[in-house]
C-alpha cells in the first residue's frame, strides 16, 4: 500500500511518502518525509524510487508465489 500525506506541524509544511509491504513473516514500512519545501521533481523521483521497492521470499517452498528478481 502506498500513500501520500501532507500536514502543517507547528507552522511547518510537511510532506510524507509512505509504503507498506506485507511479507509472509513481517510488515515492512518505508517512509520519506520533508520538513522543508521540496521541489516537485525531487518529490516525483522519490515516488518513482519507492515504486521500485518490493519484497521477495527467499525460502525455497514459497519462491513460486513470491519470486526474487534475478541476481537477488
Amino acid at each position: 500500500m502506498f500513500w501520500e500525506t501532507t500536514c502543517t506541524l507547528d507552522g511547518v509544511f510537511v510532506q510524507i511518502l509512505q509504503l507498506a509491504i506485507s511479507g509472509n513473516d513481517s510488515l515492512y514500512h518505508i517512509r520519506k518525509l520533508w520538513h522543508i519545501p521540496v521541489d516537485n521533481i525531487v518529490y516525483s523521483e522519490w515516488k518513482e524510487h519507492m515504486n521500485q521497492i518490493s519484497v521477495c521470499d527467499t525460502r525455497r517452498k514459497k519462491k513460486k508465489n513470491h519470486p526474487c528478481p534475478s541476481g537477488k
